[in-house]
């Protein structure tokens, strides 16, 4: 680039001279413009090509980044596709267990309903077995009252 540009102070020097010596100088002025319009555009091509070869390790480096984020979200979606599976899990066995404790649910209250159906019918065959027994002494002392009338006629009817 230095040496482009020494080539290019030269070259414009020359050029004046070449004005007053056309047929000498002025050849070499332009094969010295020849050579300074290639090494510009060498030294372009050469900055093109630095650019472009950053503008590749930018790339790869932005490619390398967009993998590693890739792989991240990948084993980030894994983990929430298992937590997705083992909460669904968790929703059926947590149903099951509802269900379950339901139906205990139910049959308590049916043995409960039965108990209590069963309860009242023996309260009520008590009361009425209380009732025949209340009956039952009745007419035993009856008998009693009776069989002591009986006994005091017939020890009366003996004197």
């Amino acid at each position: 680039s230095r040496a482009i540009e020494e080539l290019g102070v030269i070259i414009r020097v020359v050029q004046t001279a070449a004005k007053a010596f056309p047929d000498t100088v002025l050849p070499q002025s332009r094969a010295l413009l020849e050579q300074h319009h290639h090494g510009e555009l060498k030294a372009v091509t050469l900055e093109n090509r630095r650019r472009i070869q950053v503008q590749e390790r930018e790339a790869q480096e932005m490619v390398r980044t967009a993998n590693m984020r890739l792989s991240v979200a990948e084993a980030q979606k894994v983990t929430a596709q298992r937590k997705l599976r083992e909460a669904e899990e968790e929703k059926v066995m947590a149903e099951d267990a509802k269900l379950d404790a339901q139906n205990r649910a139910q049959n308590f209250l049916e043995l409960y309903e039965t108990l209590q159906g069963t309860k009242e019918r023996l309260e009520a065959e008590k009361s009425q077995l209380q009732n025949d027994q209340a009956g039952w002494w009745k007419t035993r002392e009856l008998m009693e009252k009776d069989q002591l009338q009986l006994k005091k006629e017939k020890e009366e009817l003996e004197k």
